[in-house]
């Protein structure tokens, strides 16, 4: 499944905010909108693993979707920024700081 599937969202389409609650895919299946909003819990309290991603691919996810990263973390990112979005910029997160811990670990085997 893509991260618009587990967001229940349509492809190429933008999410209207009326539709933030349910998303735009299934906003009737139940299962689909329950989903999503466990997704969007964990991307707001949790931590979301991007160590497998490359940091291109994210960058290039970014641009092709034309998609602004968010400045911040907090639950009013979600009313000016698709969920999505947001998704790729906890990924991004967890690349820096897994990148910073290994730096840390090189750097205290060496010494």
């Amino acid at each position: 499944m893509t991260r618009k599937a587990h967001l229940n969202l349509k492809i190429g389409e933008t999410l209207d905010t009326k539709d933030f609650e349910t998303g735009n895919r299934y906003p009737g299946d139940e299962d689909r909108v329950k989903a999503r909003s466990n997704l969007i819990d964990t991307l707001i309290n949790k931590k979301i693993h991007g160590a497998q991603m490359f940091p291109h691919e994210l960058v290039k996810q970014v641009f092709n979707n034309k998609a602004r990263p968010p400045l911040v973390n907090s639950i009013q990112v979600l009313k000016f920024y698709d969920t999505e979005e947001l998704l790729i910029h906890k990924q991004f997160e967890d690349i820096i700081f897994r990148t910073k811990e290994s730096m840390e670990e090189l750097s205290k085997k060496k010494s």
